[in-house]
């Protein structure tokens, strides 16, 4: 263990003088880079300068390190500090950008200038303390949800800097909290995220209250961290006009779209959403068998309110889909297998049955809304919009690859409104021409399947507590067709 070496005032001071307004400086010497972006440097300089810095980013541009860098800036020369750190999620906060703020440290203890400063800080799980005075001065991690403002207050002291990770996910109660964390010598704020949403504090940043603020904007395009394969990736799958393109790629907020029937916005903050545990809950599978060559079977996991890690098969065999999916079946032990039985998953369906496995067929593009007809065309409607309904009222979590594959596809489809008044969603077809790049949504759509029975019907306490009931389990909803 590294032995703590305890500074006077005095002596402090004068080492963090070289540093005091030198985030860049100190990135290097202290910290032990050898080369940030220079769209990193260009934020870190404002800051030196600007007691205020926002910055809406593209994907993987190197936001987090920076806001790490900033923290350890601040911990390291303003003797009595605190800093607040904060992010819509635990996972964003705890794993992301706490789990930076630690490797940065230990790059500290590589450095000669880096060993003065890091032999002091103590980190733990939700707090960097500084040993010279842990009561007075730390960094601390606090989510920020609209129910849970409270853990934002009361940080007050000489020195004060807030840092808000994935901005356009806090919400406002949230933010107008975190304003009063001021410090009386100096007080500062970096708040840096994927600009999901035009609307809320973050994005009022760039526009009406911008000139309190300095902005930037961290494009993939212009970034020498960023993988130019994801870049074009994105450009090959949306479009350069899309919102997806826009905000994942070239950070700027999306465009005004109100036919896009599911917003983007509302799918990220399901990723990484705090739920509590959903183990009360059977596990349930919806599948989506690939139509074509081009398409992929995808299988989607569910508990409760939580969507587990999907499955996708670049492939349409029959066998081979029913193999993958008797297998995982084996593993996970669902209540349910939804599948999808338009054209071979019929006989994916078949097989599955004959083998003795919980299967239910659905047929979305032919059978008529069951649970709403009044307001949905067909199934398939109706299975988006529960979807959309349930993004909506922040219920649940999704979880998504490095591509965000789910989210891109749920937050593609377009809806109009028929003669009769009654939603429908674009059909695969429609969505392939209009967004070529794209495919068939063959991720989202078994996503949509598990919504097929209401999630009520998985939760084992209740299953329990009407055990001796007659009609427990799975319901029929329509015989005539086959589910």
């Amino acid at each position: 263990m590294v032995n703590k070496v305890n500074f006077d005032h005095e002596s402090f001071m004068k080492i963090a003088e070289a540093f005091w307004d030198d985030r860049v400086l100190f990135a290097y010497k202290a910290i032990g880079f050898k080369k940030l972006d220079p769209q990193q440097e260009d934020i870190l300089r404002e800051l030196d300068k600007a007691d205020h810095v926002s910055v809406k980013a593209g994907h993987d541009t190197g936001k987090t390190t920076t806001e790490a860098i900033c923290a350890l800036h601040y911990l390291s020369t303003r003797p009595e500090c605190r800093v607040v750190c904060t992010a819509p999620s635990k996972h964003q906060l705890n794993d992301i950008l706490w789990a930076e703020i630690s490797h940065q440290l230990g790059m500290m203890k590589k450095t000669e200038v880096g060993r003065i400063f890091e032999t002091n800080l103590d980190w733990k799980k939700e707090t960097v303390v500084n040993v010279l005075s842990p009561a007075t001065w730390f960094a601390a991690a606090r989510t920020a949800t609209k129910d849970n403002t409270e853990s934002l207050q009361g940080f007050h002291g000489p020195y004060v800097l807030r840092i808000v990770d994935e901005a356009s996910g806090v919400t406002d109660p949230a933010f107008e909290t975190l304003e009063g964390a001021t410090g009386r010598l100096e007080t500062k704020s970096l708040s840096c995220g994927n600009p999901t949403r035009r609307d809320g504090q973050f994005y009022r940043m760039f526009n009406e209250d911008k000139e309190f603020y300095r902005t930037f904007t961290m494009s993939c395009l212009k970034s020498s961290i960023a993988n130019p394969r994801y870049a074009a990736r994105m450009l090959r799958k949306y479009g350069a006009t899309s919102n997806f393109y826009r905000i994942r790629v070239l950070g700027e907020f999306p465009l005004s779209d109100p036919d896009t029937y599911i917003p983007l916005h509302w799918c990220e903050a399901a990723r990484y959403r705090d739920i509590p545990p959903q183990t009360n809950y059977e596990k349930v599978f919806g599948v989506d068998v690939a139509r074509s060559g081009n398409d992929r079977s995808v299988i989607a996991v569910r508990q409760g309110d939580i969507f587990q890690p999907y499955h996708v098969m670049h492939y349409s065999d029959t066998m081979k889909v029913v193999a993958a999916v008797s297998k995982l079946a084996n593993e996970q032990k669902p209540k349910t297998i939804f599948i999808d039985i338009i054209g071979i998953g019929a006989g994916v369906y078949d097989r599955l049955k004959e083998l003795g496995y919980p299967v239910i067929a659905v047929n979305v593009s032919e059978t008529i809304s069951m649970e709403f007809p009044e307001r949905y065309e067909r199934l398939r409607d109706e299975l988006w919009g529960k979807m959309r309904d349930w993004l909506e009222i922040g219920r649940g979590r999704i979880w998504d690859n490095e591509d965000s594959d789910l989210i891109g596809e749920l937050s593609a489809p377009k809806a109009k409104y028929t003669a009769s008044g009654k939603i429908k969603i674009e059909s695969k077809d429609e969505l392939r021409a209009r967004v070529p790049g794209l495919g068939s949504p063959d991720i989202a759509d078994a996503h949509i399947m598990t919504f097929a029975l209401p999630v009520s019907n998985y939760n084992k306490e209740l299953d329990n507590e009407f055990e001796n009931e007659d009609n427990i389990g799975m319901e029929i909803i329509d015989s005539k067709a086959g589910y």
